[in-house]
């Protein structure tokens, strides 16, 4: 995000990797990356993230997840914004990007960490870029290792060993070792995203031309005709979130309370600003949609789908489209919709495309779910 986020460890290990990733491998300034023989007294079994596009194999005995993409893992003792830990990235990116520009803009994100100059380096047969990082987090000093490589034209990869100071020589053979075990394939952005079915033909008719409407957030919302149900999300999960409780999923719950354009910590962001990210809200009363509207205060026009969710699991489109500029900012997206079945709808899932378009992180403050009882 801009500047004015507290980017520092203070988040998550999500957030290192955005901070923190203008780091160097710094063992070797070119060639292939450390080998790691199959009996490693480091490494266990292998682990095939589907949606980053990579295989690893885990650190014995470290803590491990993996959240859309990006692998966390925590050594014993260790602590989630200090390390010693390892961070592994991989996905989508803005088509075209360089191993430069991708080291760049993570360095770029950086206002307490010093990045050395990035070297060449090969991972799994790919040229990639790699740097030493140090600073400090709290008063306590950290070292640390990144390598990033470009896959494709559009697909990317960050690996990030950190750590405090006085234990990054334990940490560095360990990053590595899980360095040299890493190898690449084609990466899915819908792996652990519940794949959803079209709907039938008949479930869902759009009858205008443009169904999404753009129209300056006032935040006068309108009270309820006789026979129709108003209401906001009363919980929420998402792809990836920027923060928590800050750009958590969590604010996009109840009404728009972001008043002006900007970034700002009481909506959703996602983990990254330029990839595709969904956010899921679950209302309280199931209805038959007729409205949706979609607050968004930052970097609006995004949204490139619209799914509901009925209460028998059933999946329908409300809308479909692509990044398009947008004047307001704030922005009131609003969907009509006109039904030709009664289907009782619980749940609304938003996707951005952040990709395309190049202008950062799309935020929403809340959606609004219109409709009458079925």
């Amino acid at each position: 995000m801009k500047s004015n986020r507290n980017l520092v460890y203070s988040i998550s290990l999500a957030v290192l990797i955005l901070i923190m990733a203008c780091s160097f491998f710094g063992a070797k300034e070119e060639g292939n990356s450390p080998s790691t023989p199959k009996d490693s007294k480091y490494l266990s079994e292998e682990y095939r993230s589907e949606g980053g596009g990579f295989s690893i194999r885990k650190v014995r005995e470290y803590d491990f997840k993996d959240v859309i993409g990006i692998v966390n893992m925590i050594a014993p003792g260790g602590d989630e914004k200090v390390g010693p830990g390892i961070l592994v990235m991989g996905g989508l990116t803005i088509k075209g990007t360089t191993n430069a520009e991708l080291i760049e803009k993570m360095s770029s994100q950086s206002e307490t960490m010093e990045v050395k100059k990035p070297k060449s380096i090969k991972v799994a047969g790919i040229d990639g870029l790699l740097a030493d990082i140090g600073g400090t987090y709290e008063g306590q000093d950290i070292k640390g290792k990144v390598v990033v490589a470009m896959v494709t034209d559009e697909q990317q990869f960050t690996i990030m060993g950190f750590s405090p100071a006085e234990k990054w020589n334990d940490l560095s053979p360990v990053f590595d070792a899980v360095l040299g075990s890493v190898t690449f394939f084609e990466a899915d952005p819908e792996a652990g995203l519940d794949v959803e079915e079209s709907p039938t033909e008949e479930a869902v008719l759009i009858p205008t031309e443009k169904p999404a409407e753009s129209e300056p957030a006032g935040h006068v919302i309108p009270t309820a005709k006789p026979g129709e149900i108003r209401q906001w999300a009363v919980s929420a999960r998402a792809s990836s979130q920027y923060g928590n409780p800050d750009w958590a999923a969590s604010q996009a719950l109840g009404e728009p309370d972001v008043i002006d354009c900007g970034d700002n910590t009481n909506a959703w962001a996602s983990y990254n600003n330029d990839t595709i990210e969904w956010i899921e809200l679950t209302y309280e009363t199931p209805v038959t949609p007729t409205e949706i509207n979609i607050y968004q205060n930052y970097n609006p026009s995004q949204v490139v789908e619209v799914r509901m969710t009925t209460t028998d699991g059933s999946k329908y489109i409300a809308w479909e489209g692509y990044p398009e500029l947008v004047e307001n900012c704030p922005d009131q997206m609003t969907i009509i919709l006109d039904l030709t079945k009664k289907i009782k709808v619980n749940k609304l899932r938003i996707t951005v495309d952040q990709r395309v378009s190049g202008w950062g992180w799309n935020e929403i403050d809340a959606v609004e779910l219109v409709g009458t009882q079925p």
